[in-house]
């Protein structure tokens, strides 16, 4: 019997079968409501497409392993449940997000998803479609949105600017998204945010960096490489009230210390252009994260003006808008 079943029942195997009960029951809701289901589902294709994903079942094919684990766990911290599914389930290379849509779930929620997907894709949208001028504003290691919600809050309140905000640096790159519908496009980058902005090359109305360079593993315009090292080695959730302390900003805990870990390590593998130039250079005196005199040493040739500022590593809490900066 057991034979029989191995060569001739595979379905009822592997735990991704589906018994009978569940295919019938399965059926019958979709009778009832079969229409709206068709409609999500045309909604969900259109925006695989966009993200160039195609399946028969309309999955989300993301490709390597680790891709899509990080996906899956992005949604999931975003309330959706979504499992990725590997080889050998699937094809080496096409490891994918199955998403299951429901009969009964909200155009909100769905619309949600959709957002969700495009801002680990390409970033997160503070402000959008309510200005012809956009800020890309590239975060440093470590940081979510909360280390600018101050002057997030005041421009929903005036819509001077659209803002696409990058963060969480691990394991993927910043794609080269369509920014031809806007007038103005304006590069803010703090941190190793200077260094991983040098992925979007565009015509930039104004760039200004803080508190980084170009070149932020060396000796002798950014980090030393040993305490770089030192730092990865050393770091775990008892240090980050440390960081804290140094950067004079709190982390924001929801990103863990692992995932921290890991974002150092990533940005330690990249090649990137070493640099780029900026039209303005932030140095904060107080810098115990990037030494002040490797700064200034690495500004002195890649930008147009240098401005100090008296405070630790995180400047923002001197600006009360995005336009005190741009207008600096």
């Amino acid at each position: 019997i057991i034979d029989k079943l191995i060569n001739h029942a595979p379905t009822f195997i592997f735990s991704t079968a589906l018994a009978p009960i569940q295919v019938l029951w399965t059926e019958f809701l979709l009778t009832q409501n079969f229409t709206h289901i068709l409609e999500q589902q045309k909604k969900l294709k259109k925006l695989l497409s966009e993200f160039s994903l195609s399946s028969h079942i309309v999955p989300a094919v993301i490709g390597e392993n680790e891709d899509a684990v990080n996906m899956a766990n992005h949604l999931r911290k975003k309330g959706f449940f979504v499992l990725p599914v590997r080889p050998p389930t699937v094809p080496l290379h096409t490891a994918r997000l199955r998403l299951s849509l429901c009969a009964d779930m909200p155009k909100e929620e769905l619309a949600r998803l959709f957002s969700e997907m495009e801002a680990y894709e390409c970033g997160e949208w503070l402000t959008q479609n309510k200005s012809d001028s956009l800020i890309l504003f590239f975060n440093g290691w470590g940081m979510t949105s909360k280390s600018i919600e101050h002057l997030t809050a005041e421009n929903a309140r005036t819509h001077t600017f659209d803002c696409l905000h990058f963060f969480d640096y691990q394991n993927r790159e910043v794609p080269q998204s369509n920014f031809s519908g806007y007038a103005k496009i304006y590069l803010i980058a703090w941190s190793m945010g200077v260094y991983m902005s040098s992925l979007l090359q565009l015509p930039f109305t104004k760039k200004i960096a803080f508190c980084g360079t170009g070149n932020p593993i060396d000796a002798g315009e950014g980090i030393a490489p040993k305490i770089y090292t030192l730092t990865i080695d050393s770091f775990s959730e008892k240090t980050l009230p440390l960081f804290s302390r140094k950067i004079g900003f709190a982390m924001d805990t929801s990103r863990s210390a692992t995932e921290l870990r890991q974002e150092l390590i990533a940005i330690q593998g990249y090649d990137l252009p070493k640099a780029t130039f900026f039209d303005c250079a932030f140095i904060a005196s107080q810098d115990c994260i990037f030494p002040p005199k490797a700064q200034e040493k690495h500004w002195a040739k890649n930008a147009k003006k240098i401005i100090s500022l008296n405070c630790k590593h995180y400047p923002f809490h001197l600006f009360s808008c995005w336009q005190e900066i741009l207008d600096a």
